[in-house]
């Protein structure tokens, strides 16, 4: 008997690497999501640590063989608190144990503020619900608020769809979600939730239920530390060397960055921060303008013959219009065009063999 159950569980093991195969495949080529990326599933107990689980009765859902199971009457739920998403791909088989009893399962997907995830859910909750002695299941998309039940509403309710056991998958890209059953490459709900960052959880309400093949695949608002590498360079720098307007923009980039929410303006963040870091420009005076274009100007007598013409002729049109610039224009101006200049004189290039 046990060879037979551990040769089931064999082929279970390989029918889902099969699906997941399918499942991913498609998400890869539909909801492309960049950045870190993470698989969970149910292979044993070790996994239970990555969860948080509630219950508002009896006892919490466990895992058992491999398998998590809701077994109270009352609500239920485990919320995934290794890292928080924003894009993501979550699926898992959902099935009951009695089939004359409620059903009622889901994924908390998109969370703003999960505080204390048993009272204090702030969701959207994509879940499959039947009654009982009921054989269809009707998938729905709610809204949760202040507290689990308080404020509930539904936002889409779907098709009902008859089946005994029900894989469901939603995906979240760019503040969209999308849920699809039963590996349906189209989606039975389409709705725009917004782009905060949030937790992952399931959810049960009436039980005895089981939650199977559970994974994840999604992008999170956990930096992997170069924002924060990026923000202590930033911090570091001495602003006294450069010009008031690039020092301006580092400070506003150095503020988004330190209050940045949610993988998007994480993103953006350290987009802008290294735009500024790049595009500090160290102060430069109008006396030392003029002392750069002498210094420029005593390489013309060798020019046309030790330098190639183009690193040459760039050369001289920076000269030209440095000497047009009188000394009432403004720091930013006579900055950029001296230190232009110096870049051009570094970046004379000889001919071959001159010295």
């Amino acid at each position: 008997m046990k060879k037979i159950i551990k040769f089931t569980a064999i082929l279970l093991l390989i029918a889902v690497a099969l699906s997941a195969n399918v499942v991913s495949a498609f998400a890869q080529s539909q909801y492309e999501v960049d950045g870190w990326r993470t698989s969970v599933s149910f292979d044993s107990d070790e996994d239970a640590y990555k969860f948080d689980f509630y219950t508002e009765f009896d006892k919490s859902p466990w895992l058992m063989d491999g398998r998590l199971y809701f077994w109270t009457l009352a609500e239920q739920k485990a919320i995934y608190t290794a890292r928080q998403y924003n894009d993501l791909d979550v699926s898992a088989d959902f099935g009951t144990i009695n089939d004359h009893g409620k059903f009622d399962v889901g994924f908390y997907v998109h969370a703003s503020g999960a505080g204390n995830p048993l009272d204090q859910i702030d969701a959207w909750e994509v879940n499959l619900e039947r009654g009982a002695d009921d054989k269809t299941f009707e998938l729905k998309l709610h809204r949760f608020f202040n507290y689990s039940w308080a404020g509930a509403k539904v936002e889409v309710s779907g098709l009902k769809l008859p089946m005994n056991t029900v894989n469901l998958r939603v995906v979240v890209k760019s503040g969209t979600l999308y849920a699809f059953v039963n590996y349906e490459q189209t989606s039975r709900i389409s709705y725009y939730i917004g782009e905060a960052s949030g937790y992952v959880g399931l959810r049960c309400f009436y039980s005895p239920n089981w939650v199977d093949n559970f994974a994840i695949i999604g992008k999170g608002n956990v930096s992997d530390g170069s924002l924060d590498a990026l923000l202590n360079e930033a911090q570091a720098i001495d602003g006294d060397k450069y010009t008031e307007e690039s020092r301006t923009a580092l400070n506003n980039a150095i503020n988004a960055a330190e209050n940045a929410q949610g993988q998007y303006r994480v993103d953006e963040a350290e987009k802008a921060l290294k735009e500024a870091i790049d595009g500090l420009m160290e102060k430069q005076t109008y006396q030392a303008m003029a002392e750069v274009i002498s210094q420029a100007k005593l390489l013309e007598n060798i020019g046309g013959k030790v330098y190639t013409s183009n690193s040459w002729r760039a050369l001289l049109m920076v000269i030209e219009r440095c000497e047009a610039i009188d000394e009432n224009a403004s720091e930013s101006e006579i900055s950029y065009w001296t230190n232009r200049l110096i870049l051009k004189i570094n970046d004379l290039i000889r001919y071959g063999g001159a010295q």
